[in-house]
């Protein structure tokens, strides 16, 4: 496997928080970017020159679907979730941006919500997401990678339009109770 350059990182110093997966990618060990490359392994071939090159790879439509492809159902509801709870939130979805931070840190106790479980449990399971590079962490936080917003559709988890999305034409004024 060929060697990718650490480059050092303007926004990745001890100074300022991570802000992009590329930060993300630059703090990891080699121990963790060599599991990011066995989890992915589309990432690999050919070898990316350096982090930049790997993260814009990452993030790539086709690499992210083959990512929440290979996801168990557990890690795809948990996907979605991040995705739901995230929504409207990042300025970058569909647009494959690498270097604007998301506008907040993903929710984790709404996420916990959705699945109905604790959010102190989900901690491994949102470490396995960012083992596969579809989460990034910040010192704010976990962040959803735009891309697997896109991927996921436009009503992850088999959701509908958001009350405020759909049309007032459609919608039929409250009846009167029946007397």
């Amino acid at each position: 496997m060929a060697r990718i350059r650490k480059a050092a990182s303007p926004q990745g110093s001890a100074t300022s928080p991570i802000r992009t997966l590329v930060d993300d990618l630059r703090s990891r060990t080699d121990t963790e970017l060599r599991s990011l490359l066995l989890v992915r392994p589309d990432l690999a071939r050919p070898a990316p020159a350096d982090l930049t090159a790997l993260a814009a790879r990452a993030t790539t439509r086709a690499s992210v679907s083959r990512a929440v492809e290979d996801l168990d159902l557990g890690l795809l509801r948990l996907a979605q979730a991040c995705v739901i709870a995230s929504e409207g939130r990042s300025p970058l979805i569909g647009k494959g941006e690498l270097t604007a931070p998301a506008a907040a840190p993903l929710d984790v106790a709404t996420v916990a919500g959705l699945l109905g479980r604790n959010p102190g449990d989900l901690v491994p399971d949102l470490t396995q997401l960012w083992d596969r590079a579809l989460l990034w962490r910040d010192d704010a936080g976990w962040q959803v990678v735009p891309m697997l917003t896109e991927v996921m559709g436009p009503h992850p988890a088999g959701l509908g339009l958001r009350a405020a999305e759909v049309p007032r034409s459609v919608c039929r004024p409250h009846a009167s109770p029946r007397q």
